[in-house]
């Protein structure tokens, strides 16, 4: 496993900081909207709003990644999103709900780019290798888990408002994120790939594994959501423990 190349490492770390994006607006996400909207039924709506943004940007992710490099897409996206960031720190400031909406959903091609390490991390090793190559970026997931809830609880009360330093830390994550990647060097592998013959999506979409796999993801993710996006809210909110 420790001689697995420089780059799934990278990427490993660098997924972590991705992800986090996802983790840390579930956690804080309904709060948040929660404070800055006088209708308490549209409290978790950044959070779903992130989803769809997630899910609307995955195509052209990979078609942009596809057109320019893995590498310059990486990079790109690090800077657009301390970018969105910064709209999210204006919306708290200015208690617009419609704007952190807008951040939240412009954060979710983020999110997209995040599934796109796994590909490179197979990309950058030999065939008896990917298997490895792949556990070790999705082992960046658990690391997630813990940056994005201690970067929320970190930064809360560093400003008179309340979650601007979260959103600071959050932003510092994307530069370290950009250093790193500098240091990301592109697979040859993929370029040729991406001049090989397709198969139709139409094709893809009717295969049984394809239905059973987009089934279960979904009950999965459903579940998932469920739990995740009521619990900060209920807990915080409702029942007034801190975070």
């Amino acid at each position: 496993m420790l001689q697995l190349p420089k780059n799934v490492w990278l990427l490993a770390i660098c997924s972590a900081f991705f992800m986090s994006v996802a983790v840390f607006m579930v956690f804080v996400g309904g709060i948040i909207g929660n404070s800055l909207t006088s209708v308490k039924n549209l409290s978790t709506l950044p959070v779903a709003i992130i989803v769809v943004g997630t899910a609307l940007t995955i195509l052209p992710v990979n078609r942009l990644m596809s057109l320019f490099g893995r590498k310059r897409i990486f990079l790109s996206v690090c800077l657009y999103t301390i970018a969105i960031i910064g709209i999210g720190i204006y919306a708290i400031y200015t208690e617009s709900f419609l704007l952190f909406c807008l951040s939240s959903f412009l954060l979710g091609a983020t999110a997209a780019t995040m599934y796109q390490f796994r590909f490179a991390a197979i990309e950058s090793v030999q065939e008896e290798q990917r298997t490895t190559a792949i556990a070790i970026v999705l082992l960046g997931g658990l690391l997630s888990a813990y940056l994005g809830p201690e970067v929320a609880t970190l930064g809360k009360d560093w400003f008179e408002v309340d979650f601007v330093g979260s959103f600071i830390l959050l932003a510092i994550l994307f530069v370290a994120a950009f250093v790193l990647l500098c240091f990301f060097q592109p697979a040859k592998k993929f370029q040729e790939q991406v001049n090989k013959s397709k198969r139709p999506l139409n094709e893809i979409i009717k295969q049984g594994s394809f239905i059973v796999a987009v089934c279960a993801a979904t009950t999965g993710y459903v579940v998932m959501s469920f739990v995740m996006t009521a619990t900060p809210v209920s807990m915080h909110v409702m029942d007034g423990f801190s975070l």
